[in-house]
């Protein structure tokens, strides 16, 4: 193997003497050391070939923590700590002892500092199986943070199974393609092209039906929530779903959305009208309490008074008995009294608590269920992307023949500090979370013609 003279010629074909690839390759890379013994016995030129093609690693971007990822947040010295956070559509997360903290952008090494410094020193209670508490002061070294579910990926185009698919770390473009089914060879006449050609018809009609029902539901739970804008009907071109069947979609939608707000009305009316009732008790039990009040203060003076006569020999024991009896009924009624009229302050109180959370607590779940929507939508999206690619051209690529070669294209578009940035792979590529891959299959001919179209930013929904 003629290593010196094919390193040689790649340094003389740069025509600098090697030190564009020498810049190239320290753009891309970083130093390890080199092996003592290899240098020893290497000849000088191939000693700096090797410098650069053994020494230089490719040197990955740092991974940056996004809405999606789950955060995981373990403190050693207090287990009950344990928490599994996503991070939320702002960006942060939420944290006891910390509040909210925003990670997104963070590196796993910035995301674990941020966190230990936050948590530094904080006090804990910690209760003890006696049922004692002890304070723990919790340590930066005794706290970890780290991201233990990733933001999924998507798989486009010419695959057999386009959509959103788990990332694991290291995960290669190989991998995610091994995992949406493989390379689509539909449009290549592998097979029954007609029988092909009606199951992918289904299919695509039945991803559109419930891509339909999906944005239908979304703009429900928009108008819901006071969002109440015209349904986008733009959103169906390209589609198999004509307008009126996607009509008779949102009139069903519609009496769903009236069933809730009926439902919702029905709820307050009735805290509102028991409410009414706990004021109207209170009324009463109120001006009970006076007149109990007054009668008891009554019954006492004529207690007094009784015992008086007694006292003198004017009034005999009977009457003395009879007055004390009075007052310990009185008070027994107007302690029975002062304690229902706590109990009926005590209910109003949480009704009132209920009809202020009634509102909030619906809101809450609206945006649950439209952030989880939202999901689909976009998962739909991404599956229909990728079959209408297949669909448009199944039966407009002639057939490829059993001695045609696949020529595979992966474009992968990955969120950046500068927005979306999209640039060819091959199939070793490293994936990062989040990534959107647009495969592109082209079939290349014994002799040497290829068919098929390139990797382009065609979309069938938005």
């Amino acid at each position: 193997m003629d290593l010196t003279g094919s390193s040689c010629r790649m340094w003389h074909d740069t025509g600098d003497g090697g030190s564009g690839v020498a810049r190239r390759l320290a753009g891309e890379a970083m130093l390890v050391p080199l092996p003592r013994r290899l240098s020893a016995r290497l000849p000088f030129p191939l000693v700096l070939v090797a410098a650069l093609l053994v020494l230089l690693v490719p040197a990955r971007a740092d991974f940056r923590v996004d809405v999606g990822d789950v955060i995981e947040i373990v403190v050693t010295a207090a287990p009950e700590l344990q928490r599994r956070l996503p991070v939320r559509i702002d960006g942060h997360i939420a944290f006891p002892l910390i509040g909210t903290m925003k990670v997104a952008g963070l590196t796993a090494a910035e995301l674990q500092d941020q966190v230990q410094a936050a948590l530094a020193a904080k006090v804990f209670q910690r209760r003890m199986p006696d049922g004692s508490q002890v304070d723990i002061i919790i340590g930066p070294d005794e706290v970890t943070a780290s991201v233990v579910e990733y933001r999924p990926i998507y798989v486009n185009g010419d695959v057999l199974k386009p959509g959103e698919y788990v990332y694991r770390p290291s995960m290669t473009v190989r991998q995610a393609v091994t995992a949406a089914g493989s390379y689509s060879l539909v449009r290549f006449g592998t097979g029954d092209r007609f029988a092909e050609t009606a199951n992918f018809e289904a299919e695509f009609g039945a991803l559109w039906a419930e891509y339909v029902r999906i944005e239908a539901r979304i703009w429900g739970l928009r108008k819901l929530l006071g969002q109440d804008a015209p349904f986008d009907f733009s959103t169906l071109v390209g589609g198999p779903i004509t307008r009126a069947s996607a009509t008779q979609i949102l009139t069903l939608e519609s009496e769903r959305v009236a069933a809730v707000e009926a439902d919702q009305h029905r709820r307050r009316d009735a805290l509102v009208r028991s409410l009414k009732e706990c004021d109207d008790e209170i009324e009463v039990l109120a001006e009970r309490q006076k007149v109990e009040d007054k009668s008891a203060a009554d019954d006492t003076e004529e207690l007094e008074r009784a015992t008086k006569l007694y006292g003198r020999g004017e009034l005999i024991s009977q009457r003395v008995t009879d007055a004390r009896r009075a007052v310990m009924l009185s008070a027994s009624r107007r302690l029975e009294t002062t304690s229902r009229l706590m109990q009926v302050r005590r209910l109003r109180v949480e009704m009132q608590s209920q009809l202020d959370r009634l509102d909030v607590e619906l809101r809450m779940v609206l945006l649950r269920d439209l952030q989880e929507a939202n999901g689909r939508a976009e998962g739909l999206r991404s599956r229909i992307n990728g079959l209408m690619l297949v669909r448009q051209r199944t039966l407009d690529l002639p057939d490829a023949g059993p001695s045609a070669a696949l020529k595979p294209q992966v474009m992968i578009v990955r969120k950046d500090d500068g927005g979306r940035a999209r640039f060819l792979a091959d199939e070793d590529t490293e994936l990062y979370p989040g990534d959107v891959l647009q495969v592109s299959v082209s079939a290349v001919t014994p002799g040497g013609i290829a068919s098929g179209g390139a990797v382009n930013g065609t979309v069938a929904v938005r």
